[in-house]
């Protein structure tokens, strides 16, 4: 082709070893999808995460359930989450289950943090009757200009993470917070 023997056999290894890559790729994700590995891998992550034991191992709280069941997580797989399918030998979720293989990390972080506060527990501010935290959004500075009068007020910008940020220090499970303070 190019009068080049060594060129030649260089572009013929190329493209005999993408060609290779690429049919082992195919099969490995032919095997995934029949064995649905990731999808089990991912569960037990999950489950890890979001599972508190007693000092004497046995499940304390559990968001798992809950998790997969959340409208966000639901949407990414047909069925239901049914945590008796997990083995507890091998502490695997039955396979050929019907779990996502990925969850989008949007998905992810809104839905555990919807679990954490839902979206209805804000509390009511009890001077104004709003749900802004007291203090947040109404607060007014007034500053006094160089004269000694008051100038106008200036807004205070209101925290809205504040209300996730109690709600998550009131979870005993340490490594949901972890993860969501980290």
């Amino acid at each position: 082709m190019f009068n080049s023997g060594i060129l030649d056999i260089a572009i013929g290894l190329i493209f005999i070893y993408l060609l290779l890559s690429l049919v082992c790729s195919a099969i490995n994700e032919i095997i995934e999808a029949k064995l649905k590995m990731r999808a089990s891998e991912l569960e037990r992550g999950i489950r890890q995460l979001l599972t508190e034991k007693n000092a004497d191992g046995k499940v304390k709280e559990s968001l798992v359930e809950k998790f997969y069941n959340h409208p966000l997580i639901f949407g990414l797989f047909e069925g239901r989450y049914d945590p008796k399918k997990v083995d507890a030998k091998t502490e695997r979720y039955a396979s050929g289950s019907n779990l996502p293989s990925y969850i989008p990390s949007k998905n992810f972080a809104l839905a555990l943090m919807d679990l954490v506060l839902p979206a209805n527990s804000t509390p009511a501010n009890p001077t104004t009757g709003d749900s802004t935290p007291s203090g947040a959004a109404g607060a007014t500075a007034s500053p006094t200009d160089t004269a000694g009068t008051a100038a106008a007020p200036i807004p205070v910008a209101p925290k809205p993470q504040q209300p996730l940020r109690n709600a998550v220090s009131n979870i005993t499970n340490e490594n949901v917070k972890r993860a969501l303070f980290d």
